[in-house]
């Protein structure tokens, strides 16, 4: 994840998740002075990797988000 220098922003312990030969995700909250902070995240899969624990761990991040946190933009790609 690339940010510049002139934004505001904490990482996000509580969501960021790491999993070793499965996947590992950052989570930052974007500091927002005039409106309301934004979470953005990166996660990232291991290849072939164990499908159905990496689903695991994803619901259980998306969990967190919708019961804690409203306003959330997920990036990603897949291969």
């Amino acid at each position: 994840m690339y940010l510049k220098e002139e934004i505001n922003y904490k990482v996000r312990k509580d969501l960021s998740i790491y999993d070793e030969g499965i996947m590992e995700s950052l989570f930052i909250e974007v500091v927002n002075k005039k409106d309301k902070n934004i979470i953005e995240d990166v996660i990232y899969r291991a290849p072939d990797s164990d499908t159905k624990r990496f689903l695991e761990s994803t619901t259980q991040i998306t969990e967190k988000i919708i019961l804690r946190i409203k306003n959330a933009t997920c990036l990603g790609t897949s291969t």
